[in-house]
This record gives C-alpha cells, sequence and structure tokens, in this order.
C-alpha cells in the first residue's frame, strides 16, 4: 500500500494536507500518477472520487456479476476507473476468486464432530482468513449494453 497525493497538483503546504492524504494499492498510486482532470473535464463531471468524502463503490462505481470488471456508473465512476486501471487482470482475478471463496463458505457439506478434529479447524480458519484479506464485497450490477 501508498500513501497518494489525492490531488497531486496542490503545492505545499495543502499538498501534506490529512485531508489530501488516502491509502492506495501501488498499483492504482502508480496508473493516477500525477493526473489530474483538467478544468474542461471537471466540467463534464470527470474527476477522481474522494472515498473519505463520498460514497465510491455501490454509487458510482459497481462490479458486473459475471465477468467481475468494475464499471462507472456516473462520469466520476468512470474516469476514476479507467485511470486507476481498477480493471486490471491481476484485480478482476482477485474478485473473482473471492466471489468463488464465498460460494464455497455457503456451500453446505457434511461434517460430524468426529470430522472436525484439529486439522479440519485450522483449515477453516485459514480459509476464512484467506477470505478476510480479499478485496471487499463491491456492489454488483449487471452493466447495460453499450447506447
Amino acid at each position: 500500500m501508498d500513501v497518494d497525493h489525492h490531488n497531486p497538483l496542490l503545492k505545499p503546504p495543502h499538498r501534506n494536507n490529512y485531508t489530501n492524504l488516502l491509502l492506495s494499492t501501488r498499483h492504482c498510486n502508480g496508473k493516477k500518477g500525477k493526473r489530474w482532470p483538467t478544468p474542461e473535464q471537471k466540467k463534464l463531471g470527470l474527476r477522481f472520487l474522494n472515498p473519505c468524502e463520498e460514497q465510491d463503490y455501490g454509487t458510482h462505481i459497481f462490479e458486473d456479476p459475471t465477468t467481475f470488471e468494475l464499471w462507472g456508473e456516473t462520469p466520476a465512476g468512470c474516469y476514476h476507473t479507467r485511470y486507476l486501471d481498477l480493471n486490471a487482470v491481476h484485480l478482476v482475478r482477485e474478485r473473482k476468486r473471492r466471489h468463488e471463496l464465498r460460494v464455497l463458505k455457503k456451500t453446505p457439506c457434511l461434517v460430524t464432530p468426529k470430522k472436525l478434529d484439529g486439522e479440519v479447524r485450522a483449515g477453516l480458519a485459514a480459509f476464512n482468513e484467506e477470505l478476510e484479506l480479499m478485496i471487499r464485497p463491491i456492489p454488483q450490477k449487471t452493466k447495460p449494453p453499450p447506447p
């Protein structure tokens, strides 16, 4: 993880204000770099979302339940998704894996008290721990077809 300057164009002393610093993955921070929307883009609603000030997932950005790709429902969501490369192969793969593990977790299995020995308990604990470390669930919504 990196500390990202939400608006990288701010000059000191505002650049390092707490409200301008966000936690970011190295991937997203590197993709964003010093990019910031132009005044013309801002007029069109194109901007980076600030998750400390607004709801991003479930409002601006959704996850397609079939492809596990993210898509923006608003101009800001589209801009944010595109320029932070939120559909990079490794991120889509992790969202798909998270989905598969959550489905597996809900799948009933027959376990008798005799089968629930230390090894099985340790395996279940490791499974749950791995699932908790993954990308948090993102509200899903099927992406509409292009106009």
